[in-house]
This record gives C-alpha cells, sequence and structure tokens, in this order.
C-alpha cells in the first residue's frame, strides 16, 4: 500500500510541468518558466555593476561578469588550458580525446557542440538570420549583431583604464591596450618581426612573397595590400580628403598633412 503510493506521487512528480501559453513549450520547474516568459517578454531584470549591462536571467550574469573579472576557475589538466565554464572546459577535452560527433555534411569538418555546427554551416550555406532594422545589414552570429547595433546607438561600456576611450565590445578594448603596453605577441615566420595584431602579419607576409593581389581598374598598377589600392586610385580621381586645419590646403594622404603642418604652424 505504502509502496503504490510512493509511486503514485512519483508519476505525478514526473507529469508535472509548466506550460509557456505564448509558443507551447515545457519546463519542469516554474522558475524555468519564469526565465523563458522574459524571452517574450523582453524584461532584463539582472543588471551588471560595472557596465550595467542587462540580461534576463541571473546565469547570463554571472557568466557575463567574468568578462571584467577574467576568472577561467576550469583548467585542462591535459594542456593547461584555463575556461570561464565548466561546459567550455568539457567541450575543450573532448577535442583532445579525438571526440567530435558534430560533423558538417558539406565539408566534413567537426565541431565541438551543435552550436557550434551551427555557426559553421552558415559559412557554406550563405545564411546570415541576423538583421539590423537600422542599416539593413546582416550577420551570421548574434553576439555580432549584438556589437553592430551599438554602432548605431552610441554604445560603448568596455573603457580604457589609461586614456577613457571606449570601445563596443571587450575584444575591441583588449586590442586598443595592446598600444599602451607595446605588446606584440604575433611574430612573422620568415623574419621574425612582431606585429599587436594578427591581420598585421598578413598584410606584412606580402613583403617576403612579393604577392600583389589588388589591382587598379583603371591601369592596372598592383598593390600589396588594398590600403595602397585606395590611396592610388586617388591619382586618377583626385580625391584630397585631408585637409590642413590652419589653410585649408589638402592633401591624399594624413601623412602628408602631418608633414606639411611642421611648416604651416
Amino acid at each position: 500500500m505504502c509502496h503504490s503510493l510512493m509511486e503514485s506521487k512519483m508519476v505525478q512528480r514526473e507529469k508535472k510541468s509548466f506550460h509557456c501559453e505564448i509558443c507551447d513549450k515545457q519546463f519542469k520547474r516554474s522558475w524555468q518558466l519564469s526565465e523563458h516568459l522574459r524571452t517574450h517578454t523582453g524584461e532584463k531584470p539582472y543588471h551588471c555593476g560595472i557596465c550595467r549591462k542587462a540580461f534576463s536571467c541571473n546565469s547570463s550574469l554571472r557568466r557575463h561578469r567574468t568578462v571584467h573579472t577574467g576568472e577561467r576557475p576550469y583548467q585542462c589538466k591535459i594542456c593547461g588550458k584555463t575556461f570561464s565554464f565548466s561546459s567550455n572546459l568539457k567541450n575543450h577535452i573532448m577535442t583532445h580525446a579525438g571526440m567530435s560527433p558534430h560533423q558538417c555534411e558539406i565539408c566534413g569538418k567537426t565541431c565541438t557542440s551543435n552550436s557550434n555546427l551551427t555557426k559553421h554551416v552558415m559559412v557554406h550555406t550563405g545564411e546570415r538570420p541576423f538583421n539590423c532594422e537600422i542599416c539593413g545589414k546582416s550577420f551570421m552570429s548574434g553576439s555580432n549583431f549584438k556589437m553592430h547595433k551599438m554602432l548605431h546607438s552610441g554604445d560603448s561600456p568596455f573603457q580604457c583604464e589609461i586614456c577613457s576611450k571606449s570601445f563596443s565590445s571587450n575584444y575591441n578594448l583588449n586590442k586598443h591596450m595592446t598600444v599602451h603596453t607595446g605588446e606584440k605577441p604575433f611574430n612573422c615566420e620568415i623574419c621574425g618581426k612582431a606585429f599587436s595584431r594578427r591581420c598585421h602579419v598578413t598584410r606584412h607576409n606580402v613583403v617576403h612573397t612579393g604577392e600583389k593581389p589588388f589591382q587598379c581598374e583603371i591601369c592596372d598598377k598592383a598593390f600589396s595590400s588594398n590600403y595602397n589600392l585606395s590611396i592610388h586610385v586617388m591619382v586618377h580621381t583626385g580625391e584630397r580628403p585631408f585637409n590642413c586645419e590652419n589653410c585649408g590646403k589638402s592633401f591624399s594622404r594624413k601623412c602628408h598633412v602631418t608633414r606639411h603642418n611642421k611648416s604651416c604652424n
């Protein structure tokens, strides 16, 4: 009798669920439903005390705080790499074990999680599901879309403690910090020259290869970078976008204005 009563209560608990009336999604706990409902209402009651960014649930706020603290308590025992969250560590450990169950059917590339696979497939399909209502630009990931929206809103919550310059993302702030620290972690494998950004190494490599992939459509002259091509095109267009603030004289390059200013002051 007692045993059957206990079984009956367990069945009731298993059957009990909390149902979203908007999208029909079901949850085992009432607090899970409460958090889910905020995805429909847009409510974000949890605020970061540092940058005031708002979140719909407390777990997302805790995850965000590590951006400011730099805390990475989860360490891989194999290679020593550290992570902010245990889920990221678990995905990383799979790479050591050779376990990548999420495989792209188009190119065969394997990913450590289904979300990473979904993002990867967009490279093949060209899908960009996140669209900016202001300028029409589209993005593959929600994080890139959020950063883009800050360009329109002017929101720059990440501030440099040295010069007070602010940025829309922590990634851009970290790139900026190399200006103050002088850090140059990216090296040319041929000559050893160091750079603060990886893209600068790529641009530098053409010095060794002699490659000039950027060609002028007017005179067919070739250049090693798109920047140098843009400057060259001004020879044909006559464009002089840089002006001296003292005398108004215009120049095609910013460095020419700087040189001119020394004699114009």
